[in-house]
């Protein structure tokens, strides 16, 4: 095949589609995920799900990263090929400054070029320069297709994406429908969220067809009512009746409904993601295309409501003081009710980034300058709202979720204006084309499709992070990059037909008055497939004025096919002809000279990089495998391995999120093998112990410099610390063990500024901190409950301080008694609440139920007043879990309140998740809510209430976790039963016994609760089934001998129950 135009284009295009199946289609997960659940007996799905992840030789932590192979490879590809093709086809194409300077390619060269000039002057140049890396891959995928791409192939490449998007509907339907059903969908991107940003532009396009191709098709009179209005610039109203570019009639009516039916599925799909973000995305896309295709009188109606909107949420906003945020949460509040995603980023990522964009307005902070920095702001307001921005050794910030201010926090403002103006003249040239009485109906119809998917996706990103993870980017770029290649087609007609104006004036001499030139361009229009137009006509008009007066000129007039791209070889074809019988060809010049040998120059530059990319890409995919296989190395207990890879990884990764990440793994398997070996206890690893350790303590220092309080970098260098100090000791170098010492002191302190939430933070400087006053302690303790639900730990942190634990408890009391007298802005202490809560947890472990009671009423008091008792505030998870405490204790109290219990319970967790739930619930919430349901009898709700919280551990039954909840009502209502109570306890111990025959605590407290009764028979036999069931031997005659002291006097301990455990009975 020879070298030509088309067949480039050709290659491009079945390059394109093949980096879009790539990115639907393919996984790359650990082959051993998900064989915990069988597949369905007869199911293709098995099958499928192994070619998509290409035989599991690719195998990645998220399992998407191949994704991003296949389009960082293919952009490397298409950019050289495309670099090659201009360095041979273009040499003696001039480049048109005022061409460029309309043309979305130099902007975006721009945006590239401010991001590597952002990187060097970065705090953080390595980790920035891999976000440069993957600016220049999203420009070498975009630019060829763009400015290479025949029109036909851009439609084709466009459809294609529509097909990949529909067959990746159908699989991720399935795949719900077998694997996770009622579950959001999610398959084959691991993300509701993005998957929905994949099918939405196929979406935009899908139902744009459909219209275009079934509007004609409608009744008369509903055509006759919009007429004129939106449909007019999709309708092809010719005196033959051509609809859409082909007759009316069955094949037009059958295709209409195939882009119907695509339509259809592809919304079914993005309606089950759940994506909120698609929604925003998909309203813009249709609002772009409804102004596309309307004529001016519309559109000025339509820009006079957009003014109406802006002025009400203008006056929306002077209500809530000039407060932004409050005012998008109140509007989601009412709308919606559930508002924490959107919370999120109105109140804080957004924010957030807009702080970091003033501190470096100019040049930015560098790629993943968000993610670096966000640190310091996020621990400092996870306090008033720990739901949240708490972290813990997964949970980052990392992005800001608007694209718009990520790029100026990443590149500033000098690389965000080019991003802008890229973004905007696209918009600006698809009006002008539709607008065009030149422009066909048929090119029409796919720029309004590929203008409105574009602008769909472009406002989905003010919302999500989708383009920076896989797959998505290589989706939106190509459907850009489509609706640029198909602009320049419509502007290379309306050229052709200009010139061939121009040239006949030339060969005839003729002068033409504008009656004139308007009949000769009528007549050409007939002659030339694509029409001419008005501009057109007075652009010739122009021609033949500069004939007059100077003769024959150097170069043809200024056109629009030149400002949307002179590299269009596709119209060049026609249009070289022409213009040499036009007598147009250019003249040499020093200035045409320079500006020939630019475009060689930058293709050459491009080739370059394009090599450069690839091999970039190439360390990339290798660093997320090395990623991957470090986390395999480091379960397997091979330490060096695992740091080796991880290392790799931190090397590589190019996306500056993830470089991150990569780098604290390659610290926290450091600190896993030195934790190894320490455990050896063998004093010949020492040495190997201290270099790993301060090489850990050295990357610890360089990450505290790149990114400030990220993630578990305080408490790795305390853990590192604390081996120094201990090998230091064992040594008998007391000062360099004291030194090491006070450093993990230290580390632990910041670790739990940074993470006050977290249980094992506590445990760290509980631990390390033998100085710590009780006072302290008790500071650390009530914080925990700042994260929500008191964890489990908590308990045994309590019982830990003894004596001191009332005093400690004392110094919080003060400040909390003094606000509930005041508001919140008043109060000493705004964890005021919390105290209370603490107070009546102790309380309620020494038996105090009343008082724990009354006590937590004062923090739900305090956090009414916080949240105003409302869904959604920040802490209204807090509020619910006090609420849920509040029910725990009045139940132990007065167990006949369990039926307002449940009312209450379900209270609680309307504030704590925003959803009202009237039957079973997750979480602890379930679990109380399990007790209440119990103790009312209520069998079938309460095995539905069990079977739920089974279902979130794989590993427990359903029988077992009733069990549970029968043994907790023994050993809460045991100790203080009455006689009548006793009863009620040897039901419940019995019944949990049936539930859970091997559960040696059952029979226990059915055997106490049976010798209570002096039933005697049920007595012997439970302690038999306890023998038999109790492991440890020990423990049960231990157990037992309480018993005997308990009732001395039974009669059963003269037989079968005096034998010792693991003995024969003499029933047998």
């Amino acid at each position: 095949m020879s070298l030509t135009p088309r067949s480039v284009s050709a290659v491009l295009a079945c390059l394109a589609v093949t980096g879009l199946a790539g990115a639907f289609l393919l996984i790359s997960p650990d082959a051993t995920a998900g064989q915990d659940r069988p597949w369905p007996a007869g199911s293709w799905l098995p099958a499928l799900v192994r070619i998509q992840a290409l035989g599991y030789l690719f195998e990645t932590a998220r399992g998407v990263e191949v994704k991003d192979f296949a389009f960082h490879h293919i952009a490397s590809l298409m950019s050289a090929i495309g670099a090659a093709w201009l360095l041979i086809a273009a040499r003696t194409r001039p480049l048109k400054v005022r061409a460029a300077l309309l043309n979305p390619t130099t902007w975006f060269a721009l945006l590239v070029t401010c991001s590597v000039v952002s990187a060097i002057m970065a705090e953080a140049p390595r980790v920035a320069a891999g976000g440069a890396v993957l600016r220049l891959i999203a420009f070498a995928w975009w630019w060829p297709l763009a400015l290479l791409l025949w029109p036909q192939h851009a439609r084709r490449t466009a459809a294609a994406l529509v097909t990949v998007a529909a067959v990746t509907a159908v699989v991720a339907l399935r795949y719900r429908f077998v694997r996770t059903p009622g579950a959001p969908l999610s398959y084959p991107m691991g993300n509701p969220l993005f998957l929905a940003a994949m099918l939405l532009p196929a979406l935009m396009i899908a139902g744009t067809h459909a219209l275009a191709r079934l509007w004609p098709l409608l009744p008369n009179v509903i055509r006759r009512r919009a007429r004129g209005r939106v449909a007019g610039s999709i309708e092809i109203e010719a005196a033959d009746g051509a609809v859409a570019g082909s007759a009316r009639g069955p094949h037009t009516l059958a295709i209409g409904l195939l882009w119907l039916a695509v339509m259809a599925l592809i919304l079914i799909a993005a309606k089950l993601t759940g994506s909120r973000s698609a929604y925003l995305g998909f309203g813009f896309g249709v609002l772009a295309a409804v102004y596309l295709a309307a004529d001016r009188d519309i559109r000025s109606w339509l820009l006079i409501i957009a003014a109406i909107v802006v002025g009400v949420s203008a006056g929306a906003m002077l209500l809530y003081r000039g407060d932004l945020s409050r005012t998008v949460v109140a509007v989601v509040d009412e709308l919606s009710g559930r508002s924490a995603s959107i919370r999120a980023r109105v109140e804080h990522e957004w924010p957030f980034a807009w702080r970091m964009f003033l501190n470096r307005p100019l040049l930015g902070a560098g790629e993943g300058g968000f993610s670096r920095q966000v640190g310091p702001m996020a621990r400092a307001a996870q306090w008033d709202d720990p739901m949240l921005l708490k972290s813990d050794s997964s949970v980052w910030e990392a992005y800001a979720h608007n694209e718009l201010l990520e790029t100026l926090v990443s590149v500033g403002l000098i690389g965000a204006v080019p991003l802008l103006l890229a973004l905007g003249l696209t918009w600006r040239a698809a009006l002008r084309a539709v607008d065009a009485p030149a422009t066909r109906p048929f090119d029409r119809a796919w720029i309004i499709a590929l203008a409105a998917a574009f602008v769909a996706c472009c406002f989905e990103e003010l919302t999500d992070v989708a383009l920076h993870k896989p797959g998505f980017a290589p989706v939106m770029l190509t459907v850009w990059a489509c609706l640029w290649a198909v602009l320049r087609g419509s502007a290379a007609a309306a050229d052709n037909g200009r010139q061939l104006i121009v040239a006949e004036v030339r060969d005839t001499g003729e002068a033409l008055d504008a009656h004139g030139l308007k009949a000769r361009a009528t007549r050409l229009a007939e002659e030339w497939p694509h029409g001419l137009n008005a501009r057109d006509t007075r652009l010739a008009e122009e021609g033949q004025h500069g004939l007059k007066a100077g003769g024959a000129r150097d170069e043809a007039p200024a056109t629009r096919h030149e400002a949307l791209g002179t590299q269009d070889e596709a119209s060049a074809a026609p249009s070289e002809p022409v213009a040499q019988a036009a007598g147009t060809t250019p003249t040499a010049s020093p200035r045409r000279a320079f500006f020939r040998a630019v475009i060689p120059a930058l293709a050459l530059l491009l080739l370059l990089l394009s090599l450069a990319g690839g091999a970039a890409a190439w360390m990339d995919a290798s660093a997320a495998v090395a990623y991957h296989a470090a986390a395999n190395e480091d379960r397997a207990g091979r330490g060096d391995a695992a740091v080796r890879l991880a290392d790799h990884a931190a090397r590589w990764r190019l996306e500056p999120a993830q470089n991150l990440i990569a780098e604290l793994r390659a610290i926290q398997f450091r600190v896993r093998a030195a934790s190894r070996l320490m455990t050896l206890g063998d004093p010949q690893y020492h040495p190997r112990i201290e270099t790993i350790c301060h090489e850990a303590m050295d990357r610890i220092a360089r990450m505290h410099r790149l990114a400030p309080h990220y993630l578990l970098l305080h408490e790795l260098e305390g853990v590192a610390a604390t081996f120094l100090a201990r090998i230091g000791k064992e040594r008998g170098t007391e000062t360099d063990a004291a030194a090491w010492a006070q450093r993990a002191r230290d580390a632990f302190r910041a670790n739990l500024r940074d993470e006050p939430f977290r249980v094992q933070a506590v445990r760290w400087l509980w631990q390390a901190d033998s100085t710590a006053t009780p006072a302290d302690r008790i500071v650390w303790l009530r914080d925990l409950l700042r994260g929500g639900e008191a964890p489990t730990e908590l308990d045994d942190f309590l019982r830990k301080m003894g004596s001191e634990l009332t005093a400690a408890i004392q110094t919080l009391m003060p400040a909390a008694q003094a606000a509930v007298s005041q508001q919140p802005a008043a109060w000493e202490n705004r964890l005021a609440p919390e105290s209370f809560r603490l107070a009546a947890r102790a309380a309620w472990l020494s038996g105090e139920s009343v008082a724990a009671m009354e006590l937590v009423g004062q923090a739900v008091l305090l956090y009414s007043r916080l949240t105003l008792n409302r869904a959604g505030h920040p802490l209204s998870r807090v509020h619910g879990a006090a609420l849920h405490e509040h029910v725990q204790y009045s139940f132990s109290a007065d167990p006949s309140c369990a039926a307002d219990g449940m009312q209450a319970l379900r209270r609680a967790f309307l504030l704590s998740e925003g959803v009202d739930e009237a039957g079973a619930l997750p979480g602890v919430m379930g679990r109380t809510r399990l007790l209440l349901l119990l103790y009312l009898g209520d069998a079938t709700a309460a095995r539905t209430q069990a079977e739920k919280c089974a279902r979130e551990h794989a590993e427990a039954r359903a029988e077992r976790v009733e069990a549970d909840a029968y043994l907790t009502l023994v050993r809460q209502f045991g100790p203080r039963a009455t006689d009548r109570g006793h009863q009620q306890i040897l039901a419940w111990a019995g019944r949990a016994a049936q539930l859970d025959p091997e559960r040696a605590e059952a029979w226990y407290c059915k055997a106490a609760a049976a010798l209570r009764l002096n039933r005697e028979d049920d007595a012997a036999d439970a302690i038999e089934r306890f023998r038999r069931t109790e492991a440890d031997s020990t423990h049960a005659e231990s157990a037992l001998q309480r018993l005997r002291e308990m009732f001395p006097s039974s009669p059963i301990w003269g037989g079968t129950a005096s034998q010792p455990a693991g003995e024969p009975s003499h029933h047998e």
